[in-house]
């Protein structure tokens, strides 16, 4: 509800507010969110892993799992990022006929990267017994996102709507990195 709000609050109309904001979360997250199924998929199957070798206290073991899987979770992010931004315009007019669609893809596509690896971490934190940690990063992240659209969209509209995009997602996988390898020690 803010984001559109804050849209017309910039300047735009309410027309080109939705219109906006149905690009980027109807269109362009979906085709940048859609490959990550496989590793969200991999980040729950690790939960069990990663918690039995905690239990039987086997450290090197967890430390090499967690690097195996970041490092497959950082090519195939990579591969994905590469991917969807040099065929951004392709797959924007073959999806959704649609150049804008394919400008918002491009413009997500270097942040792939720390998306999917945040999703693996994720898994990884929860699959070591921090999973309250994980939530909260997550509402610290959701509440930040809440503020800074409140009082940034009606200022810069829609490039501050990427920024803000940019930022939480980063935010959240630094905090949550953090964790990790303070749970991995």
């Amino acid at each position: 509800l803010l984001v559109p709000r804050g849209f017309r609050k910039s300047g735009l109309t309410a027309d080109a507010a939705l219109a906006g904001y149905g690009v980027i979360h109807g269109m362009a997250m979906p085709v940048i969110g859609f490959p990550a199924s496989l590793l969200t998929s991999l980040a729950e199957n690790v939960i069990p892993e990663l918690t039995s070798a905690q239990v039987r206290g086997e450290r090197e073991k967890i430390r090499r799992e967690v690097r195996t899987l970041l490092t497959v979770s950082a090519l195939f992010a990579l591969a994905v990022a590469l991917a969807l931004y040099f065929t951004s315009d392709f797959i924007g007019e073959t999806l959704f006929s649609s150049a804008e669609a394919g400008k918002y893809i491009r413009l997500l596509a270097p942040l792939i990267p720390a998306m999917y690896i945040d999703t693996v971490v994720d898994g990884c934190l929860k699959g070591l017994g921090q999973q309250v940690w994980s939530m909260g990063i997550n509402i610290l992240d959701a509440g930040l996102g809440v503020l800074l659209v409140y009082f940034l969209l009606p200022i810069g509209a829609l490039p501050a709507y990427m920024g803000i995009i940019y930022f939480n997602e980063l935010l959240n996988l630094t905090l949550s990195v953090l964790r990790l390898r303070r749970a991995v020690r």
